[in-house]
């Protein structure tokens, strides 16, 4: 049989990368059985220095090793997270963690520390990093029909945002326009404030004074100085037909500040 090995990350609930060149996989549930907790963190800096930690926990039915690495990272408006190079607002040269190696034992959480330096002369800002773990277990999954095995190891993603000085979120709802290919709105947040901020979105669809859609996003990040896209969740039962909607809702930055937004949006005939 063929082989075809991916590594398979997750970052802020989303995967990044679950396709090879030679074949779409699917991937049971079961395969990843590694859960990290937060998903993101935005932290400030006291004096010089920033605390964190994130959980890892073991839902399966095996003992595991991980490996726990750091990595740099960017949003792109519509992909989402993106590895990059280094780059002047990387917090990772100022980073310290532990444990670097986890065994995991089966229903068990585990606890990663983190410590950010930064010193004083360096500027304000916002610095960031991820911090991913590492299932180094091999997974394996058989195509009997393109007599492929897929081997699998998931990496679970953490993100941390860390403030150095005074700097805020400054939050807008840009446009809505409907996306034909997944037959759903999508909506374009903007953040041209200093910091990245780890908001919630409620929203609701109407047309004249009936509601005929609505759903809450729970968790989505919004980088400093970034445009970022999302498809809205439409329930199977709507009934979204062509015609002129007006989208209404609230971006919650889980610091008491609300950002209320009312967009047209304009559903073409099929």
């Amino acid at each position: 049989m063929n082989r075809i090995f991916i590594k398979l990350p997750f970052v802020s609930g989303l995967i990044i990368a679950a396709l090879t060149s030679l074949a779409t996989v699917a991937i049971p549930a079961e395969i990843v059985s590694i859960t990290v907790s937060p998903m993101a963190t935005i932290t400030q800096i006291k004096g010089a220095q920033a605390r964190a930690n994130f959980s890892v926990t073991n839902h399966g039915q095996s003992t595991i090793r991980t490996r726990i690495y750091a990595q740099d990272f960017d949003y792109d408006s519509d992909k989402g997270y993106v590895k990059i190079a280094s780059h002047a607002q990387s917090a990772t040269p100022y980073l310290q963690f532990s444990p670097k190696e986890l065994v995991v034992l089966p229903g068990v959480t585990r606890e990663v520390r983190l410590n950010i330096t930064i010193p004083p002369s360096k500027p304000d800002g916002e610095y960031r990093v991820a911090i991913f773990t590492e299932d180094l277990t091999e997974r394996k999954i058989v195509d009997s029909k393109s007599k492929y095995i897929t081997i699998i190891r998931p990496q679970i993603g953490s993100i941390f945002f860390i403030a150095k000085g005074k700097i805020t979120p400054q939050l807008s709802a840009v446009s809505v326009n409907w996306n034909p290919i997944s037959n759903r709105p999508h909506l374009l947040l903007k953040n041209q404030g200093q910091a990245s901020a780890y908001s919630n979105i409620d929203w609701k669809m109407m047309q004249g004074d009936v509601e005929v859609a609505s759903h809450n996003i729970h968790g989505i990040v919004l980088q400093a100085g970034r445009e970022r896209g999302v498809d809205l969740e439409i329930s199977p039962t709507a009934k979204l037909t062509a015609g002129n909607y007006i989208l209404v809702g609230e971006i919650d930055n889980k610091d008491g500040t609300i950002v209320p937004f009312s967009l047209n949006i304009d559903i073409p005939q099929k």
